[in-house]
């Protein structure tokens, strides 16, 4: 099996999901390759279980590197969320580089759609590293 540019997706993977992410339709794509629409439902499916495993391992790899990590619920404000980021790195001993600006857009970008008006619609883990790094989860996505 030939992985894309040393990933754990297959070439075939990024195929469809590149046609996906252009707009069409699971029966086009599978028209394009040649494959019946259940193959394309198939590798996509297989596709999305290869990215949840490597987004929990880079979740376990954070959690083992970070020095402190906090629980949000969501309707906590973002707001509240950088001013707890630093009362948790000052208690920790950890300077954290960005600014509290870089790290509103830090987490409304790491929660793609999850916050709005500035308030998380799901909850959150936030993780701070030795070396001051904030990691932002949504906390569907962690697993124990």
């Amino acid at each position: 099996m030939k992985y894309y540019e040393g990933t754990y997706l297959t070439e075939r993977q990024v195929r469809v999901l590149k046609y996906l992410a252009s707009g069409l339709s699971k029966s086009e794509i599978a028209r394009r390759l040649n494959v019946s629409r259940a193959t394309v439902v198939a590798i996509l499916k297989s596709a999305e279980s290869t990215i949840e495993r490597c987004r929990r391992t880079i979740e376990l790899y954070e959690s083992i590197v970070s020095i402190c990590s906090a629980r949000f619920p969501p309707g906590t404000s973002v707001d509240r969320i950088v001013e707890e980021i630093y009362k948790l790195a000052d208690s920790s001993g950890v300077k954290v580089s960005e600014k509290s600006y870089e790290l509103y857009k830090h987490i409304v970008k790491s929660l793609k759609g999850k916050v709005v008006n500035g308030v998380l619609k799901t909850g959150a883990v936030v993780s701070i590293s030795k070396d001051g790094r904030v990691t932002i989860t949504p906390l569907k996505t962690c697993r124990k």
